[in-house]
């Protein structure tokens, strides 16, 4: 006798095995069967047992006991299989966190919150739309959550955005003992299956190259380790200069930024924002646009009798500078690379390439031609008469900067290399960005309702911050580095058997031989996985 549900999967209605109840002999034994499997249902419909099961193993409340008991390989059968590496490792490093408590204040607080477990795990196995996670959860870890649950839970979620960010940021600065002196800042868009736009949803320039489709706008601020420290979310017609200082100023009230530099691309380098940023008393590392600086500048920087001397930033030969109260009182540090000249190069010409292409019998280049080709503009000259000409003199003017990068600062104390080193590390924060678009696949995004959005981000946010610790944790005495995808795919293979005795009715866990991998992750999280066959006490 078993107990299964139906689960809507892509490839169309299946039956899942939740409970083996065990075989009956005769009337009277499947009559009493009959009474123990009634009893089993009521529970499961009440949600009395945990969503995932094995999430309760290290915190002593056992399903499974060890046992030593004489049976019949013929006479097993596997029923199902269940991923418990996930549960175990992941599932401690959450409740660790105090990721299990996020939802408070309402008399179905701890079932939201098992399912907002849930749907962090599914997440973190293998991303899908809310729907499909329903189907993971019951195939991967064998419990059953339904669409409903998961989107009270999304509206919980909603109401307590700030919360969660506040409990992301505690986290990160508990495992580094409050110690953080060098915070990266970001932005990126997120796009939607969707063409209407809203309050939130918007169309703007998009990072992903979907220009007809609604997007909104993330800034991120992570450690130099690319541990989240905060999040915001804008309207996607924001402009990325423009989220700078609405970030620092929410960090600036949670803790003291005086203690930290604030590390920033290009996107960020504007007056308003460096002079917002002095204001603030906040130190800053932005790189600087050369190129668009006003020509007075440009020719005081080549035309300079500064000494540049060598360096290494990153394993990157370069030549360094530094200039001092070089524009608006700031300090300018310049770096010039040969291998970022060939690349300018290369740049340049490719858009000359595509602009030659352009060129008319009578060697003018019709404006109108050029609007899909905006970066080939600065090198035409004033449109008249809705025609233009090549300019040469600005491409000349333009390779007179190939090869140099340079950051702006009001950092008057730190070494020039220290800051350039500094400045390198952003690629962390880029880094952030891809797990959270690539490997938890954060968009496309389909809900629309903005609290269901602003829910959905909490919700990877806080798979980001799980997976990111837990990394952290791993890494910290690895000489040998494992990477994110290194612990999903160990954590994977982590799995257990569920197989019943035909014979007697009992079922039996039996896990999946550990590997070294998995046991350098099960250590450095204080866990030991279990390796013997034991019996699930139903």
């Amino acid at each position: 006798m078993q107990i299964v549900t139906t689960l809507q999967t892509p490839s169309g209605p299946r039956q899942k095995i939740l409970r083996h109840v065990g075989l009956a002999a005769n009337e009277r034994e499947l009559n009493e069967m009959k009474l123990l499997a009634t009893k089993i249902k009521v529970d499961l419909e009440t949600d009395e047992r945990p969503i995932l099961p094995g999430l309760d193993r290290y915190e002593g409340h056992h399903e499974v006991e060890q046992v030593e008991l004489a049976v019949k390989v013929a006479d097993l059968k596997e029923t199902s299989r269940v991923n418990d590496g996930f549960l175990e490792v992941f599932g401690k490093v959450y409740d660790d966190l105090g990721f299990d408590k996020l939802i408070d204040g309402t008399r179905n607080d701890d079932n939201c919150n098992k399912t907002l477990k849930s749907c962090v795990m599914a997440r973190l196995f293998e991303p899908s739309s809310k729907s499909a996670a329903s189907a993971l959860i019951a195939e991967q870890f064998g419990a059953t959550v339904s669409d409903d649950q998961i989107y009270r839970m999304m509206d919980k979620v909603s109401e307590r955005v700030e919360l969660i960010k506040d409990a992301i940021r505690q986290n990160t600065l508990a495992i580094l003992d409050n110690v953080v002196d060098v915070a990266f800042f970001d932005v990126t868009t997120l796009y939607f299956e969707s063409f209407t736009p809203d309050e939130l949803r918007g169309f703007g320039f998009s990072k992903d190259c979907k220009f007809a489709q609604t997007q909104v706008v993330l800034a991120l601020i992570t450690t130099s380790a690319g541990l989240p420290l905060g999040y915001e979310l804008f309207p996607g017609n924001t402009s990325e200069a423009s989220t700078l200082i609405p970030v620092i100023q929410k960090i600036k009230e949670k803790f003291d930024v005086a203690k930290i530099s604030v590390v920033a691309d290009r996107g960020m380098f504007s007056k308003d924002n460096l002079d917002s940023l002095d204001r603030l008393g906040v130190k800053y590392v932005v790189a600087a646009k050369l190129k668009a600086l006003p020509i007075a500048y440009k020719d005081k920087l080549l035309n300079s009798s500064a000494a540049f001397r060598p360096a290494v930033v990153h394993k990157d030969f370069c030549w360094i500078s530094d200039f001092a109260n070089f524009r608006d009182g700031r300090r300018f540090i310049i770096n010039y690379s040969s291998k970022r000249a060939k690349k300018d190069q290369a740049d340049r010409q490719k858009l000359l390439e595509r602009l030659h292409k352009k060129i008319s019998k009578d060697k003018t280049i019709t404006v109108k031609k050029l609007l899909t080709n905006a970066g080939t503009k600065k090198f035409i000259s004033t449109p008249t008469n809705c025609k233009s000409t090549i300019d040469e003199s600005k491409i000349l003017r333009d390779a007179e900067m190939d090869g140099l990068h340079g950051i702006a600062t009001n950092d008057q104390l730190t070494p020039p290399l220290e800051l350039l080193h500094r400045y390198r590390g952003l690629w962390t924060i880029e880094d952030a960005f891809r797990v959270n678009k690539y490997n938890l696949q954060m968009r496309p995004i389909f809900h629309w309702k903005p609290e269901r959005i602003h829910a959905h981000i909490a919700l990877c946010f806080i798979t980001y911050s799980l997976i990111k610790i837990t990394h952290f944790k791993v890494n910290q005495n690895l000489t040998d580095k494992l990477s994110i995808e290194d612990i999903r795919h160990q954590l994977r293979l982590a799995q257990s058997s569920v197989v019943v005795d035909l014979n007697s009715g009992r079922s039996f866990l039996l896990p999946s031989n550990q590997t070294p991998e998995q046991k350098i992750i099960y250590e450095a999280i204080g866990l030991k996985r279990q390796q013997k066959p034991q019996m699930i006490k139903v």
